[in-house]
Parts: C-alpha cells; structure tokens; sequence
C-alpha cells in the first residue's frame, strides 16, 4: 500500500472513529435527559435546570478531556518525530474522539447513579458505538505509527 493511500486510511478511520464517539456521547445524552423525565427538548424555550446543570457540565468535561488529549497527542507526535500532519490528526481528530469517549463514558455513569435499569437498557448499544469508535481508533493510530516508521526506512 503506498504512503498516500495509507495516510487516507488512517485520516478515515480517525473521522470514523469522531463519528461514532461522537454519536455515542450524544446517544448517552439523550438517554440521560429522557431518564431525568425530559422526552422531547424544545430549542425555543430552551433547557431545564437540572438538565442545563447537567450539559454545562458535561460540556467543561468534553472541553477539558480534548484539550489535554490535543496536547499529549501533539506533543507525542512532535517528540517522536511524525511530524506536523501526525500532530495536527492528533489534534483535530483523535484528541476530540477521546473527549467523545470519556465524555459518553461519564454520562453513562452518571446515568447508572440516577436509573441502573436505563442503563442496563443502553448498555449494549453503547458498548457497541464506543466499541466500534476505539477499534477504528486504535486502526488510525497503529496505521499512523506504521506509516511514520516505513516513511523513517
């Protein structure tokens, strides 16, 4: 496989990876609302307080999470010299799939602590997304490492 298509591949399973991390953190959210008692968000007359407690929360966390994956990804890469492409992936793709991650993660327990039974109900196709997000994740990661040390031969 040439360099070009292998860098294809690896920018392709890190968007894959966003995607589903990113599905699966809002999957979790809306789950959280609807256990609270809240089915249906009006954006006109905007969010409950307790949910609103809830979101601006769980937004500093997924904010947070991001900024110190964007910086250890980036400072990994630079140290290890894959250079700017592999710091900017880190960045813009894999450091806010982490963030999703964690973040969705976080949201699940905190749904456990309010309702086990809601959660045991989103279980399966949580671990399923998220599953799904780490494996093409981990592909991105490893097919970038493997790109690095074949363009250093």
């Amino acid at each position: 496989m040439s360099s070009r298509w292998r860098l294809v591949l690896v920018i392709a399973l890190a968007f894959v990876a966003f995607m589903l991390a990113a599905t699966g953190h809002g999957r979790q959210l809306r789950k959280e609302r609807e256990a609270h008692g809240y089915l249906q968000m009006d954006p006109v007359q905007g969010w409950p307080p307790a949910m609103h407690e809830i979101w601006q929360l769980d937004r500093a966390r997924l904010g947070a999470g991001t900024a110190v994956a964007a910086v250890l990804g980036a400072g990994a890469a630079l140290a290890t010299g894959a250079g700017l492409g592999m710091a900017a992936l880190a960045v813009l793709l894999w450091a806010p799939t982490l963030g999703f991650f964690v973040a969705g993660a976080l949201s699940l327990v905190r749904l456990w602590a309010h309702d086990a039974t809601a959660a045991m109900a989103t279980l399966p196709a949580a671990a399923l997304l998220f599953g799904l997000a780490l494996i093409a994740l981990v592909g991105s990661l490893v097919l970038g490492r493997v790109r690095r040390d074949a363009a250093a031969a």
